[in-house]
């Protein structure tokens, strides 16, 4: 771990600063940037489940986000972004003493670091990345070269994000889940079949199916990059 003289956010423990956006060096912003995190950093501080707020989709792509009607859409995740989000003075506190050297988006995805509390991600991202290099050595500049940028103002002072908060949240999100869902009693009924865009789909299960039948199958999103409550919540099309 780096030391407290070393570290560039040793003066974050100051109790008169309360939270900072971390940004890299290689991310345009969009125009309503800054209001966004405004807005959702006053969500963050009265919802204990709230890990972060973060201006990233990683399935943010055009095949994948709603452009006509998604600009002030946002959702509860699972998932850490790394690309742009909010960390109170609260959570650098509760962790600053095992922050690692690098690679610390991966160690903040971590269950022991993440708690099982939730991320805030919109549909449309806030950020792009438009470097060729990091110590990531490029190899997810494909996918990150097509994310969308957000080119919407949004007005977030106006929005009522209480819809956000976990009990609310959680309530409506299931009931859209039961709505929505597919039975799903073989996994060939999903290979074999007329099944080719789900919006939600219980990961495990899925797994077990096709354990049982010994198949595999692919998909675009092949991480956990869209779990809410070990379910993928946006469109994951088959081929």
């Amino acid at each position: 771990p780096i030391t407290d003289d070393l570290h560039p956010l040793k003066d974050f423990k100051n109790k008169y600063i309360d939270g900072i956006i971390i940004l890299e060096d290689d991310l345009e912003i969009s125009t309503d940037f800054y209001d966004y995190f405004r807005s959702g950093y006053q969500l963050l501080k009265k919802d204990a489940s709230l890990f972060t707020i973060s201006a990233f989709n990683d399935n943010g792509q055009a095949d994948y986000i709603d452009l006509n009607h998604g600009a002030d859409k946002l959702y509860r995740s699972d998932f850490f972004s790394g690309l742009g989000w909010i960390m109170t003075n609260k959570l650098w506190i509760e962790i600053s003493k095992i922050w690692p050297k690098a690679f610390w988006d991966d160690w903040l995805r971590e269950p022991s670091i993440r708690k099982g509390r939730s991320i805030i991600r919109p549909e449309i991202s806030r950020i792009y990345h438009f470097s060729n290099s990091g110590s990531s050595n490029n190899q997810y500049q494909t996918q990150l070269a097509k994310i969308v940028l957000n080119n919407e103002y949004i007005n977030w002072e106006d929005r009522d994000l209480n819809y956000l908060m976990k009990n609310e949240y959680d309530s409506k999100y299931l009931d859209i889940v039961y709505i929505y869902s597919l039975k799903l009693s073989s996994i060939e009924q999903l290979i074999n079949g007329n099944v080719t865009e789900l919006h939600f789909l219980w990961k495990q299960k899925l797994v077990d199916l096709a354990q049982e039948k010994n198949q595999y199958f692919t998909h675009s999103n092949s991480d956990d990059t869209t779990l809410y409550t070990k379910l993928h919540n946006s469109p994951i099309r088959y081929s």
